[in-house]
């Protein structure tokens, strides 16, 4: 049994307040003038499977959110990590830690830090772990089982009304959760924002004009970037939301107002710039395109598929700003289609066998000719 959840820490200097959380990230926090090198290093060890592989462990590497620069390595077993954070003054950055629990039952473990001199760290549950301080950098952990799928912690969100139709859901890490939705009681377009790892929830209108909120889809960039997609009943238009303070508050757009279009609708942000829409053109049956380069100030619309009626039930994805996939229904056919826009080469390097072991660099080029 897997139990895959995670740990967040802040650190900071001691002339700054800082946290350490636990469920998923590191902070690091900097006073005037200072910047914050390699800070912080860390493991984990605990209960044992079969006495020989630790049952707690990172399942990957950390991942560093918010730093100008940073990187987190762990070691080839996961039980321990170093993070490389470059932080200024009022910048807050996340490590997230993510633990899988290998065991079938619940683990003890203990969560220690290597704390710079200057630093701070302190722990705070997000999730499903209970955690107590037993010394200057060290904590207790203690990892349910039954996650990965496998139990599920169940909790309400909005219940005011009748709503939660046409949600959508956008995690960062395990603490940060935004959901859009419609609100079918007064007809408007909905946001919820857990900071908790869906413990707690901020609740906001994000559309209320007219009937609006349908086939909603929501991608977040970071903990500041948020963008929607969604369908104007009043109006039959395509349109988007875009917040840049973490949901608090947002800005719309008509994103396509040709006919009746904009159902079934899915969203892509590969940056804060770079975002991809898919949806459906009621009026011509078509499948369709949005692109925006500019964080959603314009858009440039196209026609995916127009063979029939297609292009319902759509879903985008985004690999880079050249590379997107669309999976969708073809009623005229009833089949699974599936557009993708883009073009690679996968290079495979393979060790012959008198090659000596030891690191080597590959290299190429790519030359454009008429």
């Amino acid at each position: 049994m897997l139990s895959s959840l995670s740990r967040r820490v802040r650190i900071g200097r001691l002339s700054a307040p800082v946290w350490l959380v636990a469920l998923a990230s590191v902070g690091a926090v900097a006073a005037a003038g200072q910047a914050v090198g390699p800070v912080l290093a860390g493991s984990v060890t605990g209960t044992t499977v079969l006495s020989v592989q630790q049952a707690l462990v990172l399942s990957s590497h950390p991942a560093v959110n918010g730093a100008i620069d940073g990187i987190g390595v762990r070691n080839d077993d996961g039980t321990s990590f170093t993070a490389g954070i470059e932080t200024h003054l009022g910048e807050v950055v996340n490590v997230v830690l993510p633990l899988s629990n290998r065991a079938n039952a619940q683990v003890n473990a203990i969560f220690e830090l290597d704390i710079p001199a200057g630093t701070r760290a302190d722990v705070e549950d997000c999730g499903r772990i209970d955690q107590a301080n037993i010394g200057k950098s060290s904590w207790l952990v203690t990892v349910p089982s039954g996650s990965g799928g496998e139990e599920w912690d169940l909790t309400t969100a909005d219940s005011a009304g009748s709503v939660g139709q046409y949600s959508s859901l956008a995690v960062l890490d395990p603490c940060l959760i935004f959901i859009s939705y419609q609100d079918a009681t007064n007809i408007d377009l909905r946001s919820a924002k857990s900071t908790d790892g869906g413990a707690t929830w901020t609740l906001a209108t994000v559309d209320s004009a007219g009937f609006t909120g349908q086939y909603t889809s929501i991608a977040a960039v970071d903990a500041s970037t948020v963008f929607i997609s969604y369908y104007d009943v009043t109006n039959i238009d395509l349109r988007s939301a875009k917040s840049t303070d973490g949901g608090a508050t947002w800005t719309l757009a008509t994103v396509d107002s040709a006919g009746s279009t904009g159902a079934y609708t899915s969203i892509a942000a590969v940056d804060a710039s770079t975002v991809f829409i898919s949806y459906y053109d009621v009026t011509n049956f078509d499948l369709r395109s949005a692109k925006s380069t500019d964080g959603g100030a314009t858009w440039t619309l196209a026609t995916v598929d127009s063979a029939g009626s297609t292009g319902q039930y759509t879903s985008i994805a985004a690999v880079d700003a050249s590379t997107v996939f669309i999976s969708y229904y073809d009623a005229t056919n009833s089949d699974l289609r599936f557009a993708y826009s883009g073009a690679g080469l996968e290079v495979t390097v393979k060790a012959q066998a008198d090659a000596k072991p030891g690191y080597y660099t590959a290299t190429g080029r790519i030359v454009q000719f008429e």
